[in-house]
């Protein structure tokens, strides 16, 4: 049985991760369904599918799909060669040192401070119109 990440819902990461939209068939998409989309992005990505496979084997199909997601949450620069960098989330999971919940608590964070910063600047501007 794969353990799905418990602070993670599978509809919120269209959301956090919007690369990962397009690859999705569905709006409203379950667990399996991210993973299928995640399977069909890293392949754009250029991660290799023997490491999909492996990361799906060791950390579980849905863990897997959520670091390939988070992947494309970052500067390319900051990832270089997204196989080399997945390759490190797969590396660090085995270590006990990945924490996806985490990074994507850090994403919703980050998501919610620019809303909050562009709704501020909405009531501003609203305010300083005669």
């Amino acid at each position: 049985m794969t353990e799905h990440p418990r602070s993670i819902a599978p509809s919120d990461l269209p959301r956090l991760a919007p690369k990962l939209k397009q690859y999705l068939r569905s709006p409203l998409p379950a667990w399996p369904d991210i993973a299928d989309a995640a399977d069909r992005l890293r392949s754009d990505l250029g991660i290799p599918k023997s490491l999909w496979e492996e990361a799906c084997v060791v950390m579980g199909r849905e863990q897997a799909a959520v670091a390939v997601a988070v992947i494309t949450t970052k500067e390319p620069e900051e990832v270089g060669n997204p196989g080399g960098y997945f390759r490190g989330m797969l590396a660090k999971h085995i270590a006990g040192e990945l924490a996806l919940e985490r990074t994507v608590w850090r994403l919703r964070q980050d998501i919610d401070q620019k809303r909050y910063t562009a709704d501020a600047s909405l009531v501003t501007a609203a305010g300083s119109i005669p």
